[in-house]
């Protein structure tokens, strides 16, 4: 027999066609669920009409196909509840980490300003170090004058030095037969004997010495190398003592200049503790800076944890809302659909979301 004739098929088609508004919001849910494209295909394809039927009319299959709705409803549930938990706990930890970085903040402007101090001090003491060293300076003018003159004097003792030693090691390796540069050493030794002794006796003997085999010496021409061994020594002490003597000199000049010397060491330090205040002032500079930019993007991070944890708890109120008016569609009866007061004041269906 066909139902749609009877009063009570009238009443089912009447509810079906109010309720479709509500089974295309169980149906929106369930569609956002993980089941795989071939289940939820298939389950689009059969709930509607279950849930449309009243449910002393259902078929065993659509009683099978409501609890699948009702499971899948329940895992998306808890699925979201569970995504909205995550939202919630990566937006207080945006909100931790951003009162954290506005902390640091705080204390990296305080150290700042507390170094810009450091180095204004600092800076005032270096530059009254630098005037009392201009002061000085103009005060040991002459002493400073008689002390650079001696400076020169001491340079150039130290290069004659390094000539006449260079030169005697020359010789010496000359003399035990080393050919390298032995021409260029005996022209410099020759020049040296010249220089020494106006008559050129000396340097004229070694000229023919050196033009013969070392094993072929006479007596002579070995007493001639030893007397030009021990002129270029004798040559080489003088330059030492002459060294000797400039530098005593320039250490009597140094002490005249003590004064000087003091404020010089003075400003010195001055100068260091100022570019190192400096230093520090420019680190912290760069640090408030960095923390800023932190900040910012740690505010960035928080409003859109924000914005995370609220998409989900209206997902989650969806999801909830969903299963109220599954319930409802579960229920119903030729008699009419179950109210949601009726609902309301049952036992609920499922955990609530923990906040």
């Amino acid at each position: 027999m066909k139902r749609s004739g009877t009063a009570s098929g009238v009443a089912a088609k009447r509810v079906r066609a109010d309720q479709t508004p509500r089974r295309q919001a169980v149906m929106k849910v369930v569609e956002a669920s993980s089941l795989k494209d071939e289940e939820l295909s298939l389950l689009k394809s059969v709930a509607p009409v279950a849930l449309g039927s009243n449910k002393e009319d259902r078929h065993p299959i659509q009683h099978q196909v409501v609890d699948w709705v009702s499971k899948t409803l329940e895992g998306t549930l808890e699925s979201r509840r569970n995504a909205l938990r995550e939202a919630r706990a990566a937006a207080e930890e945006a909100e931790k980490r951003l009162v954290d970085l506005n902390k640091q903040k705080e204390a990296a402007e305080k150290e700042s300003e507390d170094l810009a101090r450091v180095h204004f001090t600092a800076a005032a003491e270096a530059k009254q170090a630098q005037e009392k060293k201009a002061e000085s300076i103009a005060d040991h003018k002459e002493p400073l004058g008689v002390y650079k003159k001696q400076e020169g004097v001491c340079s150039q003792a130290r290069k004659v030095l390094k000539e006449a030693t260079d030169l005697c090691d020359d010789f010496c390796a000359l003399v035990a037969g080393a050919e390298s540069k032995a021409k260029q050493i005996l022209t410099r030794v020759i020049r040296q004997l010249r220089d020494s002794d106006g008559s050129g006796a000396l340097a004229a003997t070694l000229e023919s010495v050196f033009a013969s085999p070392l094993e072929q010496y006479t007596e002579f021409q070995s007493s001639a190398i030893r007397e030009a061994s021990h002129l270029l020594q004798r040559k080489a002490d003088a330059a030492a003592s002459e060294l000797k003597t400039a530098c005593e000199a320039l250490e009597v000049c140094d002490r005249a200049l003590s004064g000087l010397r003091e404020c010089e060491k003075t400003s010195a330090a001055a100068d260091e503790a100022e570019a190192k205040a400096s230093a520090a002032v420019d680190q912290a500079a760069a640090t408030v800076k960095a923390l800023t930019s932190d900040i910012k993007a740690a505010q960035k991070a928080v409003e859109k944890a924000k914005s995370v944890s609220e998409l989900c708890e209206k997902i989650v109120a969806e999801a909830e809302a969903a299963g109220t008016t599954f319930e409802a569609l579960k229920e119903q009866t030729q008699k009419g659909l179950v109210s949601d007061e009726t609902l309301a004041s049952a036992p609920p269906q499922a955990e609530p979301v923990q906040v």
